[in-house]
């Protein structure tokens, strides 16, 4: 499939099927239990209402959280942290092809295939993409004995390591085991981003929702322009681009002592 559609359509087909299962779960499936709502009540139960306070203690309120300090600064860093780490997931998964490619054309015979991604290369695809699931599984575990800027800093580190290498060795084994290092690094701090980027005590009430849009539009970017470079530039520029930026994220993930 690959090899006839190119990996464009291959990556767009093979990620789509994995959204159809939960959306109807959700839709068909998931239904409201427990207590119940105020629409649902029956004349008897609002009968039974003593006053306005136990009508509206159905439900949970969300208790407010005080405004924070310096929320701007807050919302800045966390995007372009998450800007990064997407372009780092993303620029992963979609560098890979036009690595592997580059590595045929440098060792090839210069056949017709030297200029693909053909046969058992195919795993390589396979192997970056199955390291998301584990990386989010150690991210877990680690978030619980690692201090946030900690793991962030150390993670960016390795990241910048592996482009560095990249730079300097394109064979295919080097590509392999990098780039699914480079996504299992990714998928670690992944989670925690998503966490920071849903918890009110870092945005107060006031900005929570203006916050969690900024820095999800920021990592929309950050994946639009990963796709950019590595379908329209030579894999060079989006490896030395993508160190540049890992560089940058060991800063910014210092930077964030508000979020422990």
């Amino acid at each position: 499939m690959l090899e006839r559609f190119g990996w464009r359509v291959f990556l767009v087909s093979t990620s789509l099927p994995f959204f159809v299962v939960p959306i109807i779960i959700l839709t068909f499936f998931l239904k409201s239990a427990g207590t119940k709502t105020p629409t649902s009540l029956t004349r008897k139960d609002l009968d039974d209402l003593d006053d306005l306070k136990t009508l509206t203690s159905l439900c949970d309120p969300v208790e407010a959280v005080p405004p924070v300090p310096n929320i701007k600064t807050r919302v800045f860093k966390a995007s372009l942290l998450e800007f990064t780490n997407v372009f780092q997931g993303y620029g992963t998964i979609l560098l890979v092809p036009a690595l592997v490619r580059q590595a045929n054309l440098e060792s090839g015979p210069g056949d017709c295939t030297s200029g693909s991604v053909h046969g058992s290369q195919l795993l390589i695809l396979a192997a970056v993409a199955l390291a998301n699931p584990v990386g989010r599984f150690l991210g877990g575990i680690l978030s619980r004995w690692i201090k946030f800027r900690v793991l962030h800093s150390v993670v960016a580190a390795m990241i910048a390591l592996c482009y560095g290498i990249i730079i300097v060795y394109h064979d295919i084994v080097t590509v392999t085991v990098v780039m699914t290092t480079g996504k299992l690094l990714y998928a670690i701090t992944a989670g925690e981003l998503n966490i920071l980027m849903n918890d009110p005590g870092y945005f107060g009430s006031a900005w929570f929702a203006v916050g969690t849009g900024i820095i999800s539009g920021s990592g929309q970017v950050g994946s639009a322009i990963a796709l950019a470079l590595a379908a329209f530039f030579d894999p060079l520029v989006s490896t030395v681009v993508t160190l540049l930026l890992s560089l940058l994220k060991i800063a910014m993930a210092l930077s964030v002592t508000e979020y422990k």
